[in-house]
């Protein structure tokens, strides 16, 4: 089971044994993305994972930085008057 990550301001980087916590998977698995190149690492005596690429990769917003617009898709299929936004516009 996946955990919170902590804010990068507080916890800038994480062991590769908490970055698989946090990201819900085994210590081995983060090793092999590790060693194949997913995972980047930085070296600092041992290998530690930046808490801001875990962010990126989950798609969530740290704690204190604004939350990305959110995207909305409006199907086209749908035909006027059916409801959709584009026949609300062209009233």
């Amino acid at each position: 089971m996946a955990i919170s990550l902590p804010d990068p301001a507080d916890v800038p980087f994480l062991t590769i044994g908490q970055a698989a916590e946090c990201l819900g998977i085994s210590r081995r698995a983060a090793y092999r993305a590790v060693d194949r190149l997913e995972l980047p690492t930085v070296d600092m005596g041992w290998r530690m994972v930046p808490t801001a690429y875990l962010y990126d990769i989950t798609r969530q917003t740290p704690p204190g930085e604004p939350q990305p617009p959110r995207v909305i898709t409006l199907a086209d299929d749908a035909g006027p008057g059916n409801g959709t936004l584009t026949s609300f516009l062209s009233l």
